[in-house]
């Protein structure tokens, strides 16, 4: 036996040196060994030509009826309040939809399943018990007593993923005269900076439209969040001066800056 596991001596039931004939009991041992060696070669015969069957076929892991349901459909619990809809195929959306589709193929073979599943998401109404998001809206308003002021009144979503994980929420509120304001714009800290943000912005435009004709946003005097929504299409409307001194019980501190003012910006939908 050398090194590497293989037998590496002669054997003496071998070719007779004087007849080179192999002797009686080698010649079975030869028809036994060829009929095993026929059978291996017809068993990966038939597993090739399985596995060549199979190419076209598709993966069952793969298909939308295994996408997880909402409560009531296949157990999975929602959020609380969120509306029970089924998750379909069509609900899903990709940021790099814009690629070539070798793009988003090489997207999938490198990505991870928790990025995979962090990319599909889903917005639903919270119809009821919105406190129990309370955690995420107070990423977008730190003050509980200033969300009270128009978590009720105000129209609430939710976007999750394909895991049912809370991304981000937003709450509007009808202002009357067709104009619709943002009060409440958060995202998970693990979804930050991946343009689930906007992506809520585009909901709200899309979903609204024909409701409304002007999305009002109000944010602090920070130079990211003012970059933010003019990224997103918003123009400068107005100010209103001491709105966080005067409504705040804290100082309320953005890019290491206290927020005074509140500025307003505004988005057209028609």
């Amino acid at each position: 036996m050398n090194k590497h596991g293989r037998n590496t001596s002669k054997t003496s039931a071998s070719i007779d040196p004087q007849s080179q004939r192999l002797p009686s009991d080698d010649l079975q041992g030869a028809a036994a060994f060829t009929g095993n060696m026929a059978g291996r070669i017809g068993t990966s015969r038939t597993g090739a030509a399985q596995r060549t069957e199979n190419l076209g076929k598709p993966d069952k892991r793969q298909q939308p009826d295994d996408i997880p349901q909402p409560h009531g459909q296949s157990g999975q619990i929602l959020a609380a309040g969120t509306e029970a809809s089924s998750w379909t195929k069509d609900e899903f959306s990709h940021s790099d939809t814009s690629l070539p589709g070798n793009a988003r193929t090489g997207y999938f073979m490198h990505s991870t399943k928790e990025e995979r599943d962090d990319n599909q998401i889903r917005i639903l109404p919270v119809l009821s018990d919105k406190k129990s998001y309370l955690p995420l809206l107070l990423i977008g308003d730190e003050q509980e007593s200033m969300i009270d002021r128009y978590l009720d009144r105000g129209e609430m979503v939710v976007m999750q993923n394909r895991t049912a994980t809370p991304v981000a929420v937003a709450v509007v509120t009808d202002e009357g005269d067709g104009i619709l304001e943002l009060k409440n714009l958060a995202v998970h800290p693990r979804f930050q900076r991946k343009g689930y943000g906007r992506r809520m912005i585009t909901y709200l435009c899309e979903h609204y439209k024909n409701r409304f004709h002007t999305l009002l946003a109000g944010t602090g005097e920070s130079r990211q969040t003012l970059s933010f929504y003019r990224n997103c299409g918003f123009s400068y409307s107005h100010t209103v001066t001491g709105f966080f001194t005067q409504n705040y019980d804290h100082p309320i501190v953005e890019d290491g800056k206290v927020l005074e003012d509140m500025v307003y910006f505004k988005l057209r939908f028609r």
